[in-house]
């Protein structure tokens, strides 16, 4: 896996189990046919045709008690398609059905998963047939074209996600999900926990302990997250100040920005500017 971002993988009419492992690389399987259970993290799952689900890097998981199971696998190296994946992490679907769902998965016992339709299915051996052609030929800017198909399948599976969590109020990944993107959008406001509880729909303590089950990570951390990214990409793509960048991402002033930062990433801002990045410690 050297030359291109994108690979696939076709297993079909296994028996035998898989052993637990992990991977750097990013995962769509989608269930063809068969039956079988998954491992997800110390949690199991049973499978049939139509589920399809995202496998981030560096979780543990597994297949076994297989009936004849027909998988395709679409891997693929986001870092080596970042152009292509800064415009789909921006559109609210694909952020539910690639980091949401995945997240929460345990927490929900795979009660939010895609299951997709018969001509659904079909339409994702078609996106197979594609990649494995360009896989194959390897013709002038096949590398592009896989990129272009695999982000191409992405989206249309993140509108069939959305779709099929539908608006129910009673759906709380959906409303954590709206909850996530009005945070994105008012980085620069105070965003108090009690602010978003009513987002949300709930009280304070509710929503506090709700987020921290479904995110492993507490609203405060999230937030200044977010907040961080933010910086960063501001700090790469603008020529802002600092205190301008403060503002826009919800620090009260620079000194304190330049304090959560360094704490963070183990250089200060202007640094980071300086250096792209390429010297930044993420300890997260």
């Amino acid at each position: 896996m050297t030359e291109t971002a994108v690979f696939v993988h076709h297993v079909k009419n296994v028996m035998a189990n898989t052993t637990c492992h992990r991977h750097d690389f990013y995962e769509l399987a989608v269930v063809l046919s068969g039956r079988g259970y998954y491992a997800y993290q110390g949690n199991c799952y049973e499978l049939s045709a139509g589920d399809a689900y995202i496998l981030p890097p560096g979780v543990i998981h597994q297949y076994y008690e297989q009936k004849y199971l027909e998988v395709v696998n679409f891997l693929w190296y986001p870092e080596r398609m970042k152009a292509e994946f800064q415009a789909l992490e921006e559109i609210p679907a694909f952020r539910l059905f690639f980091d949401l769902e995945p997240k929460s998965r345990n927490f929900f016992q795979f009660e939010h998963r895609l299951v997709l339709t018969p001509e659904q299915l079909a339409e994702v051996r078609m996106y197979e047939l594609r990649m494995r052609r360009e896989l194959e030929n390897r013709e002038e800017g096949y590398a592009l074209r896989l990129n272009w198909l695999m982000c191409d399948l992405l989206l249309i599976l993140s509108r069939y996600y959305n779709k099929s969590q539908g608006n129910n109020p009673a759906n709380e990944l959906m409303r954590l999900n709206n909850v996530l993107q009005y945070m994105e959008k008012h980085l620069g406001e105070p965003l108090s926990r009690g602010q978003i509880a009513k987002q949300f729909g709930s009280g304070e303590q509710y929503f506090a302990k709700r987020f921290r089950e479904i995110m492993s990570e507490t609203y405060s951390d999230y937030l200044q997250k977010i907040r961080l990214r933010h910086v960063q990409n501001l700090l790469q793509t603008t020529e802002l100040s600092l205190t301008e960048i403060a503002r826009k991402c919800g620090f009260c002033d620079s000194n304190y920005l330049c304090y959560v930062f360094r704490k963070k990433y183990g250089i200060p801002p202007h640094q980071y500017r300086l250096h792209g990045g390429n010297k930044m410690d993420d300890n997260s």
